[in-house]
C-alpha cells in the first residue's frame, strides 16, 4: 500500500469490517501487513513557487501507522517495511505472524491491489498465490485471514465472485465477504463499491 491511498473512504470498509470481524469471533490482534510502498508526493505553488509539501502534513493525513491509535481494546500492529525483496518480506511476515504478542487475531493483508490475478502475472501491488498459501498454513487454530481486493478490471462485469473462488481454491476454504451494500440511501454518506475484504477462519 502507497502513502497516497492511506486514509481515503476504503479504510472506512477495511476497518468498519475488521473491528466487526473481531467482535464477532472475539479475536484479541491484528496484524496488518502494508506490503508498503513510500511515495513521493508532488509540490505546490504557492504564487509563483514551487515547494514541497510540509512532512508534517503527510505524516498528519496520510501517515499509516495511524491506525494504532484507532479507539478501541484490540491492539493493532503494523508492518511498515518497505516492501522491497519478496523473498525477505514474507520471512518479516512469517516471523511477525509468529511473535505476535495475543491470539488468535487477523492477518490482514493491504496490498493496493489484491491477489495476484488468474494469468499468473504479478506485481507490487499484489499478494501472489504462495505467499497467500504460505501466510494462512503460518496461522494458528481461531485466526483470520482477511485480504484487501481492488475491482479487476472486467469492463463492468461481476469480478467478486472469480476472485473469491480464487482465493477460496488458494486456501482450500470458503470465505466470507465485507463490502458496500448495493443499495444505498440518498441521505448516507455512500461508500465506494470496488473495493472489498474476503476473509477465512483458521479452523485446524
Amino acid at each position: 500500500m502507497q502513502d497516497q491511498w492511506y486514509g481515503d473512504h476504503r479504510d472506512l470498509i477495511k476497518w468498519g469490517g475488521l473491528l466487526e470481524i473481531a467482535q464477532q469471533n472475539q479475536l484479541r490482534h491484528i496484524l496488518q501487513v502494508c506490503y508498503y510502498r513510500p511515495c513521493k508526493w508532488d509540490q505546490i505553488q504557492v504564487d509563483e513557487k514551487l515547494v514541497d509539501i510540509s512532512p508534517r502534513v503527510t505524516k498528519h493525513f496520510r501517515d499509516i501507522s495511524l491506525i494504532k491509535k484507532l479507539d478501541g481494546t484490540i491492539p493493532i500492529e503494523i508492518l511498515t517495511e518497505a516492501l522491497e525483496d519478496r523473498e525477505s518480506y514474507l520471512q518479516t511476515v512469517l516471523t511477525a505472524i509468529q511473535s505476535r504478542s495475543e491470539a488468535p487475531g487477523i492477518v490482514f493483508l493491504d496490498p493496493d491491489t489484491g491477489l495476484q490475478p488468474a494469468n499468473g502475472k504479478s506485481g507490487p501491488t499484489h499478494v501472489p498465490v504462495g505467499e497467500l498459501t504460505s501466510i494462512w498454513n503460518a496461522l494458528s487454530h481461531g485466526d483470520v485471514l482477511a485480504l484487501y481486493q481492488h475491482q479487476t478490471n472486467r469492463a463492468g462485469k461481476p469480478w467478486i465472485p472469480e476472485k473469491k473462488k480464487q482465493f477460496d481454491g488458494v486456501l482450500n476454504t470458503c470465505s466470507k465477504i465485507v463490502k458496500a451494500p448495493e443499495s444505498r440511501l440518498k441521505e448516507n454518506a455512500g461508500l465506494p463499491r470496488d473495493v472489498v475484504l474476503f476473509y477465512a477462519i483458521m479452523t485446524t
